[in-house]
């Protein structure tokens, strides 16, 4: 009788060890913690202390070998107040074909900075995308950067093709 119930107990803890071999094993379930965990984060850099950023620049469009000076505005999303979270943002002067071209960094003060980014003077004419984020902002990804076409014109002493404004007749 004691032999019966000893290999009985050993045949029972030999399943559940085996049980649990097998389900250490598998391949993780559509609703796994993991997935859940990096979706629940994605949607919380959304939505909690959105950052919006704001380039506020002195002209419309620059030619080659000027500088672009600008003021950086940086506040809560929800509040438009100023921001105090950020100390740092991130301005970018990217080409067409999604290349750095230019890259300056600016310390916040209360949401604001000023700045100015030299443009080349080999810089070709064109239409460029000027960006600015913070780092909080990176964490949520490039759609909740500031973004704005800057029309770069050829240089100053060339004459320049029809890409500003028109003329008044």
């Amino acid at each position: 009788m004691l032999l019966s119930t000893f290999r009985h107990r050993l045949g029972a803890a030999a399943a559940a060890v085996c049980a649990l071999a097998a389900a250490a094993f598998q391949l993780p379930a559509a609703d796994a913690p993991f997935p859940r965990i990096v979706k629940s984060l994605v949607e919380f850099y959304g939505t909690s202390l959105p950052e919006k950023a704001y380039l506020h620049l002195d002209r419309p469009f620059y030619a080659a070998g000027e500088t672009v000076w600008f003021k950086a505005y940086v506040a809560e999303a929800d509040s438009h107040r100023p921001d105090t979270l950020s100390k740092v943002l991130y301005v970018d002067l990217i080409s067409a074909r999604g290349g750095l071209v230019a890259q300056r960094t600016l310390r916040l003060r209360g949401g604001l900075a000023p700045g100015d980014l030299a443009l080349p003077d080999t810089l070709p004419a064109g239409t460029y995308q000027l960006r600015a984020y913070t780092s909080w902002m990176r964490n949520a990804g490039a759609a909740f950067f500031f973004a704005r076409p800057l029309v770069v014109t050829s240089a100053a002493g060339a004459p320049a093709a029809a890409v500003g404004p028109p003329e008044p007749k």
